[in-house]
């Protein structure tokens, strides 16, 4: 049990406990396991709760790297484009120019085939 007191637990179930001026003091059975199942439960579902929590910041930590990516290919893209639409399209780098468009196209239509 990670962050339930098995101390608390056992004196629950063993249905008495030293209160704190040394008298010992008895509590219904039924009380008792009651009280202990409960505090099992929540300790569970709080347990499940983090494993939650840690998939779903895992995930949303993919997700903000995978934008990173993307905003990356963006710009790329938008250079290229920017370079085919200026002038120099038809000078002598129009090739190079075109190729490196291609490129880019290409290498994101890659990314968003791998999703």
């Amino acid at each position: 049990m990670s962050e339930v007191n098995q101390d608390m637990l056992n004196a629950l179930r063993n249905g008495e406990q030293m209160d704190f001026d040394g008298i010992m003091v008895k509590v219904s059975r039924q009380a008792c396991e009651e009280g202990a199942d409960l505090i099992e439960l929540q300790d569970a579902e709080l347990r499940a709760y983090k494993a939650h929590n840690a998939l779903l910041q895992s995930s949303n930590d993919a997700m903000a790297e995978q934008h990173e990516k993307d905003q990356s290919l963006i710009t790329e893209l938008v250079g290229a484009l920017e370079e085919m639409m200026s002038g120099r399209m038809n000078g002598p780098d129009s090739v190079v120019i075109w190729a490196q468009a291609c490129a880019t196209l290409s290498k994101a239509k890659d990314q968003t085939n791998d999703r």
